[in-house]
């Protein structure tokens, strides 16, 4: 009876033990599924990334005389029927935090599950802390009583099964088309990337994360997510690899290269072992925060046309490229929750999920949670300032200049703010605020004053 092996945030044949062990069985199927519940929340920049994930190792695996077998449809219906219909005795998968994997993965009969693309296991790290771990400190203290687990050979395949599978949806093709990234998804890039970033020891040595750039053109990190993110890279074999290297020991631990892999780990764990962790109903570990709903706040925060020239630069750069420093990510979510607009971090985490190519469900909730004040931080009174940020990182306005091409020509004394310059600058600029480029959407002054009484007022409730 032949098996199968279901790919699905794992697109890569290195140090992958779930594809190794599927592969030693012998008669195997491999087989990846368009999920519409799944590909709905995905922008089309994250979806031609993925297919080009998909083409990638599609083509790897014919060099293998090996079939990559697509289907769509939902996922539990799809493997139902193959079983069924092929007389499949195991479906082999790599465990994935998310909670749309692991809701399926329990439905499922005769699943040959094995560890996730994740440093250590979460339910291993809450076992040997004997609860879910709250804090970055107390991951890594549970997570040192544990062992990450070796690499394995790339697997080598026994033969090729017939084709069963059909080919990609010509709807989610044509999505994909609408992408404005120029970024190429798969292992064979990620590998090549990779293979940039550790030649630069001394970057890597000296990497601390709060020191990169926020407002610069060209990322200042390494922009391995999302590689990462679709399992094209091997955390595990990535964390080897970064720890024979070495980071100065000047560099806190939480700062360091290895240290954002630590992160993702994190956030994981506490994922996989709170309940309703996506969200603020039922989260246990989540502020319950009366939000507004304002459709027009979110629009405007969404497309960049907030008036206020920093967060609509950063939130234009993430439409186009789908990516954001992590910075940029902060400023964007506390303006449009705690900071100014007072609007559900719920909101934001959805947003940020269509449109980031590295959009991990577990850190991209627990960073919401996070800079909303809503679980971690509770600070809330540190606010980002929309206008005293840009001046601190972007300093010549080039990052704005670029992703806000109507402020182009504002001199810089009034590129932060440009409601604050006279009329004929704003003529002279060929841009008048209100007409040309919104006036700011709030009163940030007042807006964080009327938000840090009602941030008092939910932590008092809470307590």
């Amino acid at each position: 009876m032949p098996n199968i092996f279901w790919f699905r945030q794992n697109l890569r044949l290195r140090d992958h033990p779930a594809l190794t062990a599927a592969a030693e069985t012998g008669d195997t199927y491999y087989v990846y599924i368009f999920d519409p519940d799944y590909l709905d929340q995905v922008g089309p920049n994250r979806l031609k990334f993925l297919l080009d994930a998909l083409q990638d190792l599609e083509e790897t695996l014919q060099q293998k005389k090996v079939t990559l077998n697509y289907f769509s449809g939902r996922s539990l219906p799809v493997l139902t029927r193959l079983k069924r219909q092929y007389q499949i005795e195991q479906i082999f998968v790599e465990a994935d935090p998310d909670t749309f994997y692991r809701t399926l993965d329990a439905q499922i009969e005769g699943l040959q599950s094995f560890p996730p693309n994740l440093l250590f296991p979460p339910e291993d790290v809450i076992s040997v802390n004997n609860k879910v771990p709250l804090t970055f400190t107390a991951w890594v203290s549970a997570s040192k009583r544990l062992t990450m687990l070796p690499g394995v050979k790339t697997p080598t395949f026994s033969k090729n099964l017939k084709k069963i599978g059909t080919s990609i949806p010509t709807a989610l093709i044509k999505k994909a088309e609408e992408a404005t990234i120029d970024v190429i998804g798969g292992e064979t890039e990620g590998q090549k990337r990779l293979t940039t970033v550790l030649k630069q020891t001394d970057y890597i040595h000296q990497f601390s994360k709060p020191k990169t750039n926020p407002a610069s053109l060209v990322p200042s990190t390494t922009f391995l997510s999302p590689y990462i993110k679709f399992g094209c890279l091997s955390v595990r074999d990535l964390a080897r690899r970064l720890a024979k290297i070495g980071s100065s020991k000047a560099v806190p631990i939480q700062s360091t290269l290895l240290g954002q892999l630590r992160w993702r780990d994190f956030f994981a764990t506490v994922n996989v072992g709170t309940p309703n962790f996506i969200r603020e109903k039922g989260n246990p570990i989540c502020k319950q925060i009366k939000w507004n709903r304002n459709p027009k706040f979110l629009e405007a925060w969404t497309n960049g046309l907030t008036g206020f020239p920093w967060i609509d630069a950063l939130m234009r750069q993430l439409r186009l490229t789908g990516w954001l420093h992590h910075l940029g990510r902060h400023s964007v979510a506390c303006f449009l929750t705690r900071g100014d607009l007072w609007q559900s971090w719920e909101e934001g985490a959805a947003v940020f999920n269509y449109l980031l190519l590295d959009a991990d469900e577990s850190s991209n909730v627990g960073n919401w949670l996070w800079l909303s004040a809503s679980a971690f931080f509770t600070a809330y009174y540190r606010v980002y300032s929309p206008v005293a940020f840009a001046k601190k990182y972007d300093k010549t306005g080039e990052f704005i200049r670029h992703y806000v091409p109507e402020l182009a020509q504002m001199p810089l004394k009034f590129l932060f703010q440009p409601e604050l310059a006279p009329l004929e600058i704003q003529e002279k600029a060929g841009c008048i605020i209100g007409e040309d480029y919104p006036k700011p959407i709030v009163n940030h002054r007042e807006a964080v004053k009327i938000n840090l009484v009602k941030m008092r007022q939910a932590y008092k409730k809470e307590k």
